[in-house]
C-alpha cells in the first residue's frame, strides 16, 4: 500500500488528473496498474470480510480469478474518478470500489 501511495504522489505531483493523462507516461502508468493489481490482492482482498465473501463464491464454483480481473477492470475503468479525489482519499476511494464490486459479484 505504500507503494501504491507513492505512485499516486507521484502522479499528483506531475497534476495527472485523468486515466488519458496517466497513460502518456507509460512506466508510470504500468507502475500504477500493477501497484492497484498488488493493493487488490494484498490488502483489500484480505480483509476479513471480503475473505468470506470470496471463500463463499468459491464454494459455489465461481473462479477467484475472474473476480480478481473484475475487480481490477473496475479499478481501471473508475481511476479518472480515484484520480479526482485528494491524495489522500485516493486509495480509500479505490478500496470502497473494491468492496463494492465484491459485494456485486456476491
Amino acid at each position: 500500500m505504500k507503494k501504491l501511495f507513492h505512485l499516486f504522489s507521484k502522479v499528483n505531483a506531475l497534476g495527472i488528473k485523468t486515466r488519458e493523462q496517466l497513460s502518456q507516461y507509460e512506466d508510470l502508468y504500468a507502475e500504477v496498474f500493477l501497484a492497484i493489481d498488488n493493493f487488490i490482492i494484498g490488502t483489500a482482498f484480505r480483509s476479513h470480510a471480503n475473505i468470506n465473501r470470496l471463500l463463499e463464491l468459491k464454494d459455489l464454483g465461481v473462479d477467484t480469478e475472474d473476480v480478481h480481473y473484475d475487480v481490477l477492470e473496475r479499478c481501471i475503468d473508475k481511476l479518472d474518478l480515484v484520480l479526482a479525489n485528494d491524495l489522500n482519499q485516493m486509495i480509500p476511494y479505490l478500496y470502497t470500489i473494491v468492496n463494492n464490486k465484491v459485494i456485486d459479484t456476491y
